[in-house]
């Protein structure tokens, strides 16, 4: 009978441990009141809630991007700037539940949808309205095999657009930019990735 009761105990102690260490689901503020113009098409609107307690991963990204634009954009989180490496979030049109139209995608020279138990995204919605789109995700800002994004410090971002299936963006259709989610400091780069032209699965490039 002890043992059962010091085991039951031990049961409660590594539970509210595991509680303490990967903590609660943080909720997005009401309003994003930070925003980042990608370019003249394009912004980028978000807010950082940071992990609650200290250390715990539980750290959110809210993003709502918007842009002048009828088919599918993406946004992407790299280590380099280039697109091999790097995994996106991608809003394509046409399904008939918005909640599975915002994906998040493995990068190589082509997207590739990430499994099932890697589809953490919340909050997710996208809208073509007056001929431009609204994509909207929570993401959490640390996640196992994925680029880490800094609550303050600088990230480097993709952004790409294309037509109504997901391929090729064209060669004006995709950037990469610098974003301190601290600070209003950005490092634009238009078209800074190595192409591989004529390469059948090329869709970023």
């Amino acid at each position: 009978m002890m043992r059962k009761l010091l085991m039951s105990q031990a049961a409660i102690l590594l539970a509210i441990g595991a509680s303490a260490v990967t903590g609660s689901v943080l909720s997005c503020p009401d309003t994003l009141d930070k925003s980042h113009e990608i370019d003249s098409r394009a912004t980028l609107f978000y807010a950082i809630v940071p992990s609650d307690p200290p250390g715990s991963g539980n750290g959110i990204l809210c993003g709502r991007l918007e842009a002048e634009h009828e088919g599918w954009v993406s946004l992407g989180f790299s280590n380099d700037g280039q697109m091999a490496g790097s995994d996106a979030i991608i809003g394509l049109a046409g399904s008939e539940d918005n909640n599975t139209s915002v994906r998040k995608y493995d990068l190589t020279y082509a997207a590739t949808e990430m499994s099932a138990d890697k589809q953490t995204l919340r909050d997710t919605r996208y809208v073509i309205e007056d001929g431009k789109i609204i994509m909207a995700f929570t993401k959490l800002l640390v996640e196992e095999g994925e680029v880490p994004i800094s609550e303050d410090g600088k990230n480097i971002l993709l952004y790409a657009r294309g037509g109504d299936t997901l391929g090729w963006h064209g060669i004006d259709g995709r950037m990469s930019f610098e974003l301190d989610f601290g600070s209003a400091d950005v490092d634009v780069k238009v078209g800074d990735e190595v192409c591989i032209t004529n390469y059948i699965m090329d869709q970023f490039c």
